[in-house]
């Protein structure tokens, strides 16, 4: 009972960053100048989710 819940909760937030990441991305290539976030941490998160 326990896994299943850690698996669900896993999935939302697998989906959540998934989503997040992906807003970043495309403000990032809208705006590139302006750009806060390094390069380095989206590609970690991507490597991590995949």
């Amino acid at each position: 009972m326990d896994l299943g819940l850690v698996f669900v909760i896993g999935k939302l937030s697998y989906i959540f960053l998934r989503f997040c990441l992906n807003f970043n991305l495309c403000r990032g290539l809208a705006k590139k100048e302006n750009r806060f976030e390094p390069d380095g941490i989206e590609t970690v998160l991507v490597y991590k989710l995949d």
